[in-house]
């Protein structure tokens, strides 16, 4: 039977996802904690998963051994005397003498696996000539074979002869003698090694693990008795368990050898493997490392110092030889170099500085190599080590400097991002160091740009280190570069890149472009911008806007679009719109779906092909939701662009060609029976007003667009006609009704049905169908066609009033923005109330609730003032919700909606004390019991109403702010709850002439939206609001009703994120007293869900 450590070590590799694997590391990490003795036995069983081909096993065994390592105490050794003297006495190692080129040149290369070295392999041993010929043969066939098929399927004796086999002379491959870069580096430390009194010569390396000295028995068990110490091999693994002895050396001193061992496996994620459990255990007790009881305490950091640097330089011989590459999407990834080099940093973390500089130049006598790999290599060492030794970056600098400068040269792309990625960490060490080659190196980096493309691998890093580089250069004064006209349009195609952090990088850099020069100034010559490269950057940035899907991307974008207006002059902008306002009006009133035509939108690159382009950019979406939020997001999104333009627009004379192309052309669209144009066009109109007021302070009446508002104003006085995007369901629908029509008439009824010149609208289909159903009920051909045509109908009806909802929502904020409200009040609140009820998408929902919060500020001084009862519905709202505002006296029905889990059809109806049908055992009614523990039936319609006006009550508290109750004292009386408590104790309420259900439901009322609001109210009015209220919500907790004690609790829990010690000191001194009261239930039941509410709500906020 498997124990539970098995079991552990199991979901390590089988686990089927990386949470579950993170949660077996943690708990292999708790077992060293209780268990400290079994520490070698469970790196022991770890080690296996480090040599497992799949790279998530390989990753959870990282993060078990690190588990382990933060659970293990610092090793603090004590000085044994005894074998002190037998120690040569190692002060160190001398790096500068390591010979890394002799090893790069004896040592055989690391590539993926045994198949990739065995050529090497055959002609390397001490072997005849033939039989090396025999040996190359069969391992060629094997390659050439195809599983299944015959032999030599491929006629192999065809493709080469013996003379193509032989490599070299017999006497060269007779006298060669395979070497592994393993003994080939020992030698090489060894003979850098500093030693006092001790000779060089017969000096070999001292194994810190004797177990690796012994031989491996396999599929057997061993027991030697070697001074105190029991060894038991089992096949190939060795496990070491201590009996009664004190440690002597470093605990993970066998476990790190043998890591480093396997650094040098021909397979690649062997060589991974061990990398990662060296890392891990080096970041945690690398200061530890190499310390035995067998020297003095104050040699101790001495031999820290040399077991780190041979370390270090093993590491080195691995990102030298290692040539292995794995290809992910577009760019080629080197896992065994890049976990070497994080391995690297952690151990130069330890060391000291001179130690570190060593290994430095070190990584930079790699630059010099043929071998790309070998660069690569050495400089992602040199990332590392700068990222960890910060203190060392402005002295070496210096010295690195013209390598890196050339590796952003190099011809190998990934080269080039892993220098760019060095020097990203160092920008400002680099600004404050060479403030002079700061224009050389963005030269370098605009040259790479103008050569980049979606399959560079370097893009990302190249952009982040121009964007980086360039912010801090202009922040420092030091920024000069080639005329701006050349550099703009190599952002575009980054602009457009498919990774977000290449996109993002890009508009940095052209924000800091924006914010070195102001363009409606005088800059030098050589950083003119000309209008028609403004032109093109205004479309580029306006197309990403519609086209672009990163939320955080999509706000940039907004961004530098209101910055570059800003610094563009109005002569420059009136050629822009002109040229391009047209272009931006067509794609913000692109229908959904409608692949926008490639003329339309501005290539990257003269010769880039036109492709499939959708608003919003979600292109391979199914979701219909994620669809229609993002060309929601992408139609706001340009719309307050464009709001921003039209603020610009304004300050040009009324007779512009700008001003008139932008009134003929919203006005055109408003003529239309489009839902799309006419919203787009409201949206423009709002934004337009909101910017305005909000952030340029204009006066609205010198730019008030009259024709435009008054058009609104017609639109939403009449009754709208079916809209152009129902086309296909409205034909479908008249063919349907006129067909049912045809029929009535035929038997008889001409005379008392009604049919129209023109196209039914959908209430006469409605009363047609509702005519056949009720007159003609006998005729199965007029049934059966009326049966068909009622989903038709139902699904126009649905849409149109969908369509409708967001049309007439967004005319109403239109014509409030720019404070045209009509003669009747109702046809500019209903359509927000209805969105407020109706919308489930909360982009719309939420300008809603902003125009009704400016429509109550405008309302102030009306009479007779429609603030009251536009709050007073809002709260009803809020409150229709069960599943948020239960009902105190039916609370127990509520359980009839719950659907069974089995059939999901409605459970039976459960009465006052009965087992509810999940076999919950506790009763729950309308005075006993904890409605937290009950699931409720939560309706889509009721959600999105209360949802709907959750927003709009706080965005009301949020725009009035501290004038709130000042401007709507109508307010406070819905927040007051309704109970008159005593300022002590909490026997002393008395809760009978409470206990009638429409007393106590409007307590539970008032506690919903003082749970709602809170949040939002500042906190200038807390005292007067909230605090004035805790004793009363608190006598609401231990209230006899279930309902009540419930929003007591969730209140509290509010409360508690605003006013933490206030409410904690009222638990402690009222609360927690009360669950000692055996007499009365509601008060232990009242306090328990206080106690859960807040310690839920405070560790989900």
């Amino acid at each position: 039977m498997d124990t539970r450590l098995d079991r552990l070590l199991i979901l390590l590799d089988s686990g089927s996802h990386s949470a579950i694997k993170r949660a077996a590391a943690v708990q292999l990490g708790d077992i060293v904690k209780l268990h400290p003795e079994e520490l070698d036995n469970l790196l022991n069983k770890v080690f296996v998963y480090f040599t497992k081909k799949n790279w998530d096993t390989r990753i959870a065994a990282g993060e078990a051994v690190e588990a382990i390592a933060k659970n293990v105490p610092l090793w603090n050794p004590s000085f044994n005397c005894r074998n002190s003297t037998s120690l040569p006495k190692v002060k160190g190692v001398n790096v500068d003498k390591f010979n890394l080129t002799r090893v790069m040149q004896s040592a055989s290369v690391m590539v993926s696996s045994v198949h990739d070295n065995e050529s090497e392999q055959l002609t390397s041993k001490d072997i005849p000539v033939s039989q090396q010929i025999a040996e190359q043969k069969t391992a060629l066939k094997k390659v050439f074979t195809i599983k299944g098929a015959p032999q030599d399927v491929f006629g192999t004796e065809e493709l080469f002869d013996d003379k193509d086999l032989v490599l070299h002379s017999t006497e060269e491959l007779s006298g060669r003698v395979y070497r592994s870069p393993l003994k080939i580096i020992e030698q090489e430390i060894t003979a850098a090694l500093v030693v006092d009194n001790f000779p060089i010569a017969p000096l070999k390396r001292r194994a810190d693990n004797e177990v690796a000295e012994l031989p491996v028995a396999k599929k057997m068990h061993l027991k030697v008795d070697m001074e105190g110490m029991e060894q038991v091999v089992k096949g190939d693994r060795e496990a070491i368990i201590t009996k009664d002895q004190p440690q002597s050396k470093w605990p993970f001193a066998w476990f790190c050898d043998k890591l480093v061992k396997e650094l040098f496996n021909v397979e690649w994620e062997v060589r991974q493997g061990a990398a990662i459990g060296l890392r891990e255990i080096i970041k945690l007790h690398g200061i530890r490392a190499g310390y035995t009881n067998e020297a003095p305490i104050e040699t101790q950091k001495l031999q820290n110092a040399t077991w780190l640097s041979k370390l270090a330089l093993k590491l080195v011989c691995v990102l030298a030889l290692d040539k292995f590459g794995d290809f992910a999407s577009d760019e080629v990834v080197a896992p065994v170099r890049e976990t070497c080099a994080q391995t690297l940093g952690a151990a130069i973390h330890h060391m000291s500085e001179d130690n570190a500089k060593q290994i430095l130049h070190l990584c930079l006598s790699m630059q010099q190599h043929s071998n790309w790999e070998a660069r690569h290599g050495g400089l992602l060492g040199i990332k590392y080590l700068l990222a960890v030794k910060q203190s060392i970056v402005r002295e070496v600098l210096p010295s690195i400097l013209p390598s890196i400068l050339e590796a952003l040269k190099d011809h190998n792309d990934d080269v080039k991002a892993v220098a760019a990625d060095t020097l990203v960490p160092v920008t400002q060490h680099l600004i404050e160091t060479f403030p002079n080659k700061i224009t050389s190196i963005l030269n370098i980096l605009w040259d790479s740009v103008k050569n980049l493309d979606d399959l560079t691998t370097s893009t990302s890093s190249i952009m982040t280190l121009l964007s980086s580089l360039s912010l801090r250069a202009v922040k420092a004064g030091c920024l000069s570069l080639q005329p701006f006209h050349q550099l703009v349009p190599s952002l575009w195609p980054p602009m457009s890149h498919t990774v977000a952090s290449v996109r993002e990088a890009a508009l940095d850099t052209l924000r800091t472009l924006l914010e070195s020069n102001d363009i409606d100034g005088e800059p030098p010559a050589q950083c003119s911008w000309t209008p028609d490269i403004i032109n093109k950057t205004l479309r580029f940035l306006y197309q990403r806007i519609i086209l672009e899907s990163n939320i955080k991307i999509f706000d940039m974008l907004l961004d530098v679009w209101r910055s570059f207006l800003m610094h563009c002059s109005l002569s420059d902008l009136n050629f822009s719109c002109e040229k391009s306002l047209n272009t931006w009006l067509y794609l913000l009133m692109t229908r959904q779906r409608q692949n926008i035509e490639g003329h339309v939108l501005l290539p990257t690159k003269e010769s880039e092909p036109t492709i499939n382009s959708f608003i919003g950019g979600c292109i391979s979406a199914d979701d219909p939701t994620t669809i229609e939020n993002a060309d929601t997001r992408a139609r706001f999104g340009a719309s307050r662009a464009l709001g921003y333009l039209c603020c610009h627009i304004m300050k040009l004379n009324s007779t512009s060609l700008s001003y008139r192309i932008l009134n003929e052309f919203l006005m055109s669209a408003l003529n239309t029976n489009s839902a799309v144009n006419i919203m787009c066009t409201s949206l423009v109109l709002y934004d337009w007003a909101s910017i305005a007021r909000k952030e340029y302070n204009s006066d609205l009446e010198k730019c008030f667009p009259r024709t435009l508002t008054n058009k609104l104003a017609l639109l939403l006085n009449q009754e709208p006609g079916i809209y152009d995007e129902l086309f296909t369901m409205n034909d479908s629908m008249q063919t349907g009704t006129k067909a049912v029509a045809i029929h009535l008439v035929r038997a008889g009824f001409r005379d008392r049905i009604k049919i129209p010149a023109g196209e039914f609208t959908i209430d006469e289909a409605i009363r047609l169908c509702n005519f056949a159903i009720s007159e003609a009920k006998s005729s199965k051909e007029i049934i059966s066609k009326v049966k068909a045509l009622v989903p038709v109908i139902n699904d126009l009806k649905l849409m149109m009033d969908r369509w409708r909802t967001k049309v007439e929502s967004v005319i109403a904020g239109a014509l409030i923005a720019w404070g045209q409200l009509t003669e009747k009040f109702n046809p500019i609140v209903r359509p927000l109330m209805d969105s407020i009820k109706k919308e489930d998408n909360q982009l719309f929902q939420m300008k809603a609730a902003n125009s009704i919060s400016l429509l109550l500020e405008k309302c102030i001084n009306r009479l007779p003032c429609p603030n009251p009862k536009i709050f007073k519905n809002l709260c009803s709202l809020l409150c229709t919700d069960p599943s948020k505002t239960p009902d105190v006296s039916n609370f127990w029905i509520l359980q009839n909606l719950l659907a069974s889990p089995v059939t999901g059809k409605p459970s039976t109806p459960i009465s006052p004390g009965t087992a509810s049908p999940f076999d919950v055992s506790f009763t729950c009614n309308k005075e006993a019991g904890i409605i937290t523990l009950f699931n409720q039936h939560k309706s889509n319609q009721v959600q999105i109403q209360r949802i709907g006006a959750e927003r709009a009550v706080t965005t009301i508290a949020r725009y009035f702010g501290r004038s709130l109750f000042e401007k709507l004292p109508f307010c406070s009386n819905h927040l007051m709850v309704p109970l008159m408590s005593p300022k002590d104790a909490l026997h002393e309420l008395d809760f009978t002439k409470y206990k009638e259900d429409a007393a106590s439901q409007k307590i539970v009322i008032a506690l919903q939206i003082l749970e709602v609001l809170a949040p939002s109210i500042d906190a200038s009015l807390h005292e007067k609001v909230l605090r004035s209220q805790y004793q009363q919500i608190l006598h609401c907790a231990i209230f006899p009703y279930t309902a009540v004690r419930h929003l007591a609790a969730r209140c509290l829990a509010v409360l508690a994120t605003l006013d933490l010690v206030g409410v904690m000191d009222m638990i402690i001194k009222k609360i927690i007293p009360a669950l000692g009261d055996t007499e009365r239930d509601a008060f232990r039941e009242g306090s328990i869900e206080v106690i859960a509410s807040i310690h839920a709500f405070i560790i989900d906020y």
